[in-house]
């Protein structure tokens, strides 16, 4: 079923306006950057990655674009699709094909496979795109310059391995991505409600940005913030995510009261 779900969402037109959508998301970041580097620009000799939609440096917009708005792009994406199977009884279908153990996982399944293939190639663009203008770049806005003992093991290192830097935050970028749309899944399991979803998803999403050890910490590179912030911020998310697979569970699998 997993494989099924995968070529629907792929041949979906809604899924192809998404992921225009965050190819110009990633296009207009670039362009921001890079006009920044110019002639009366904030940044000199910027660092490729540094300047990537990753790093989030050249425009709060463009991050709140891409980054802020993550569980309403999924929902939309593929999430808001078991309510709408649901209004049309098509679940029914589903549910005698392949059971309802396989179904369930199958669309968790499904959510963090597309939420990583959709927002991991806007990335990579970005940062290629970033290459290609600002190839030879160095700056870190000055930490390149900070001895070891004043910017410390992380941040040094950070600075002097930066596209190593930028894989490992990829990565772990991809796995967030991947868990906040597990959980708005999993909210779709338990509200049966694209609205109540859209509006709680993002409600729990945003209030992560503004904790003592909020998300961006764990997804957003050469940063003061060591790894102790980021695994911290990212236990946190994990917490929430159990809370809602919890919750999509009993709704789901135990109760088992679809109506």
């Amino acid at each position: 079923m997993l494989k099924e779900e995968l070529l629907k969402t792929f041949k979906s037109k809604r899924s192809l306006l998404i992921f225009i959508y965050l190819i110009l998301v990633a296009i207009g970041d670039n362009i921001c950057g890079i006009a920044q580097t110019g002639e009366g620009g904030g940044y000199t000799d910027v660092h490729p990655a540094f300047i990537s939609l990753l790093s989030g440096q050249s425009s709060i917009v463009f991050t709140a674009l891409y980054i802020w708005v993550l569980p309403i792009t999924v929902i939309l994406l593929y999430c808001a699709r078991y309510n709408e199977e649901r209004k049309r009884n098509m679940h029914y279908l589903y549910l005698t094909a392949a059971g309802r153990k396989k179904y369930f996982f199958s669309k968790l399944g499904c959510t963090s496979i597309v939420t990583c293939i959709y927002f991991a190639i806007p990335l990579l663009l970005n940062l290629f795109i970033s290459i290609l203008f600002l190839h030879g770049g160095t700056s870190f806005c000055d930490m390149e310059n900070w001895s070891l003992s004043e910017a410390g093991y992380f941040e040094y290192y950070s600075v002097h391995y930066p596209y190593i830097t930028w894989a490992v935050y990829f990565v772990v970028s991809l796995i967030v991505y991947s868990l906040a749309g597990i959980m708005s899944q999993c909210i779709a399991f338990i509200t049966r409600d694209n609205r109540v979803t859209l509006i709680l998803s993002f409600a729990i999403w945003i209030s992560l940005f503004s904790l003592k050890y909020f998300i961006g910490m764990a997804i957003q590179p050469y940063t003061e913030y060591g790894p102790s912030y980021g695994i911290k911020a990212l236990a946190i998310l994990l917490a929430i995510v159990l809370i809602a697979f919890a919750a999509a569970c009993i709704t789901f699998l135990v109760k088992k009261d679809e109506v």
